[in-house]
């Protein structure tokens, strides 16, 4: 029987919030004051433009520079959650036969495209796919390999596609009559309620 998007949702939220709290955690003694003069920096500009100080070029100019700057020294805290998302989406869920927390509290799993246990590679396909760790991994590769434009560009398609394709999932959970979203079919997957 297929699991309905709102228990699938739900289970998903408590994973996110176990995930949040062990990063903050993880994170508490790292004081990255460069990132909160940089986010300071957006809202000023974002300030300026509103209070038409800045023309719409002076915008993009520095919110691109900020941005960069701010995804350059955010790379250390992105490899903690990058870790963290591995670790917990993919190794504990393998371990546990397709159910994190979430999914345990919610009991329900996810099982291969034969209703048996999930292999470890579609648990890797399915966790890059909705956990946005490979526009996570190509963002912290490009703030190093690439100028500011290229960076701000490169970010911001990427970004765009990680938005449609997760939009596209919950639609297709949502509306399907099997209930599987893009990262399911893509990692043969489904979501089903425990046996």
């Amino acid at each position: 029987m297929n699991v309905g998007f709102m228990k699938r949702f739900v289970a998903y939220v408590v994973d996110i919030f176990i995930i949040s709290f062990l990063f903050s955690l993880i994170t508490m003694n790292y004081s990255n004051y460069e990132l909160e003069d940089y986010n300071q920096e957006l809202d000023n500009i974002m300030s300026d433009y509103v209070n038409e100080k800045i023309s719409v070029d002076e915008y993009l100019d520095h919110y691109e520079s900020v941005t960069y700057h701010i995804a350059k020294s955010s790379v250390v805290t992105n490899c903690v959650y990058l870790v963290l998302c591995i670790g917990y989406f993919v190794v504990f869920q393998y371990l546990n036969k397709g159910q994190t927390i979430g999914k345990k509290l919610l009991h329900i799993k996810v099982v291969g495209k034969d209703g048996m246990n999930v292999r470890l590679r579609d648990l890797v396909i399915r966790t890059c796919i909705i956990n946005e760790i490979l526009p996570s991994i190509l963002s912290s590769i490009l703030v190093f390999v690439c100028s500011k434009r290229i960076f701000f560009v490169g970010y911001s398609i990427i970004s765009a596609i990680e938005n449609v394709f997760i939009l596209v999932s919950a639609v297709m959970v949502i509306y399907k009559s099997d209930g599987r979203g893009l990262h399911d079919i893509m990692a043969g997957t489904y979501v089903s309620y425990e046996s």
